[in-house]
């Protein structure tokens, strides 16, 4: 895959998810999304920032983007869980020096409370007389 097909694929994902979660945004320029009046998000890259922050995000892709769009109230409930959780690949010596190593990612899980019934078929004696 060219460059420039893999930018059109990922920006074509950023809008996707964007539309889907009914967030508005403006395309500055190719390759540039602008949330709100502080959010910017460049897909072929993954990088998130935020305007008056310092620098951008460590970690980056949608699930960042997500978090920072939940972070600043433009998004509400509980994340979309992962089909597949992405993993890093480890950096080794024979890795070193190439441009493709990918950053760790961070994955946050959320638990949610469970309420447990007894059913039984055995009426309960209920008089203590």
């Amino acid at each position: 895959m060219t460059k420039k097909l893999r930018a059109e694929h990922a920006m074509a994902e950023a809008k996707r998810f964007l539309g889907q979660h009914g967030v508005w945004y403006d395309e500055l320029n190719p390759g540039h999304l602008k949330i709100g009046r502080s959010i910017n998000y460049w897909p072929t890259s993954g990088k998130v920032f935020i305007d008056r922050a310092t620098g951008s995000r460590v970690d980056r892709g949608l699930p960042v983007l997500e978090a920072v769009l939940r972070e600043q109230g433009y998004l509400q409930g509980p994340a979309a869980p992962k089909a597949t959780p992405r993993r890093s690949k480890p950096i080794t010596s024979a890795l070193s020096g190439q441009a493709d190593l990918q950053m760790p990612t961070v994955e946050v899980f959320t638990l949610a409370a469970a309420l447990t019934v007894e059913v039984t078929d055995t009426p309960q004696d209920h008089d203590h007389d």
